[in-house]
């Protein structure tokens, strides 16, 4: 009861606060993706709670107007093609084969998510705005690990069969584990507090999942940190590398999860990793027949056309997912948001300069590093409808924007300040005469 108290206060407080500014009503959505109150609230019917939310950004940016940064060059692209990729999602349904209805109500639902990652470029005014937002991310993620493992298995804060979130676990982790590794060894002292703490909670919780999909995300992930860091950090993170790996192999893994992962040496051996080579041969087949894609949805059960069986079958690959319901338009859209949003971190991770670290920079490698080890998991499970993969797509934009902006600027703590809406005017000063 006393838990449910607090979390109706919390979500009040919330929304009050989210009237305030657009920032705060961008940081509130983020929150409530990772804090669910039908979960934390027992016996409760909050069903609008997302709505209200989501109306909370577009109603503060027609209040207030937008911060929104100057383009400098053509980043901006990867946005409208996120947005666009959206629209043709919904237009899906106008040609779906099996079920339009399905299609039209849940491509509409998942265009919200499209339009809070869409608006995201629009609340930030600078560097210290675009802190709060990664900072409430990490809260959120924290929270979240928090309840999935210690909440769940340790104490009766949720039931064990309840989902924290919509999304699968995994991928959401895997897309901040990087910057949480990095902020924990070059952030402030609150941060790296507060980041060791997460990651035995966030490795616990992926591996709790026992998907081999998550596992090839890790390897590739810590294989692009021995690439990308120099060699002098590798080898000055080296025991706390080890202490994790140890901490992986012989804490948090049980016996049987090792045997699992054994499988990925021989997939053919293996009936569900076998399936996988199956089901994508007949994706191809399914994409040929239906250029346009089959419709939002759709693809399930449409799949029972090319594999013998009652039973319907999901892609376990998010391009082919993608591809195979919005066709090669809504495909081409979808790998230009994402795949663009890798140039960008990229673009800004190059400027990363260990020896006076710019945190932006540092921000590009956790972002590039994140999502680069979450596609390769996207290989294997579905993940085109991951919240915050759409909201990487805005952060390249705004990191851009921002590394152009503000240069190698110092960044101060973090607060709920409200920053000035526009730089003071200086005049220049007044020329001495021309004495001849």
């Amino acid at each position: 009861m006393l838990k449910s108290l607090l979390y109706i206060v919390l979500v009040g407080l919330g929304f009050l606060w989210g009237l305030g500014a657009p920032l705060h009503a961008a940081i509130v959505n983020l929150q409530m993706y990772f804090v669910d109150p039908k979960v934390m609230i027992r016996d409760s019917d909050f069903q609008r709670y997302q709505f209200i939310s989501f109306m909370l950004l577009p109603s503060t940016l027609l209040i207030y107007g937008t911060g929104r940064l100057r383009k400098v060059g053509n980043e901006g692209r990867t946005v409208v093609c996120m947005w666009l990729y959206g629209l043709v999602c919904i237009a899906s349904s106008l040609w779906a084969v099996v079920d339009a209805e399905v299609a039209y109500a849940v491509s509409t639902e998942f265009f919200k998510t499209i339009m809070v990652a869409g608006l995201l470029p629009f609340v930030v005014r600078n560097r210290r705005d675009f802190d709060l937002l990664v900072v409430a991310c990490l809260i959120g993620v924290a929270h979240f690990a928090f309840l999935e493992t210690i909440g769940k298995h340790h104490t009766s804060l949720v039931g064990k069969a309840q989902r924290i979130l919509t999304d699968r676990h995994g991928s959401v982790l895997l897309l901040f584990l990087p910057l949480t590794l990095l902020l924990g060894m070059y952030g402030k002292k609150w941060e790296r507090l507060m980041c060791w703490g997460m990651v035995p909670l966030i490795l616990d919780v992926i591996i709790r999942n026992n998907h081999r999909a998550y596992f090839v995300g890790i390897i590739v992930q810590m294989g692009l940190f021995a690439i990308l860091l120099p060699k002098r950090v590798v080898v000055k993170v080296m025991p706390i590398m080890l202490a994790g790996v140890l901490l992986f192999v012989f804490v948090l893994t049980p016996p049987q999860y090792w045997n699992r992962m054994a499988t990925i040496t021989s997939p053919t051996e293996e009936s569900s990793a076998n399936s996988r080579f199956v089901i994508n041969k007949a994706s191809l087949e399914m994409l040929k027949d239906y250029p346009l894609g089959v419709g939002y949805k759709n693809y399930a059960r449409v799949m029972n056309r090319y594999i013998d069986g009652d039973m319907t079958k999901a892609a376990h690959n998010t391009f082919f997912s993608v591809a195979c319901q919005t066709g090669f338009l809504g495909f081409g859209l979808w790998s230009t948001a994402v795949f663009g949003s890798l140039v960008l971190f990229r673009r800004v991770r190059r400027r990363l300069n260990f020896r006076n670290i710019d945190r932006l920079a540092l921000y590009g490698m956790g972002f590039e590093i994140g999502l680069y080890g979450t596609l390769a998991g996207d290989c294997f499970h579905n993940g085109h409808e991951t919240d915050p993969v759409y909201w990487f797509v805005s952060f390249g934009v705004i990191m851009t924007r921002l590394h152009k902006r503000f240069p190698q600027q110092e960044i101060a703590l973090p607060t709920l300040d409200r920053a000035p809406l526009y730089e003071p005017l200086r005049l220049p000063s007044r020329p001495s005469p021309i004495r001849i």
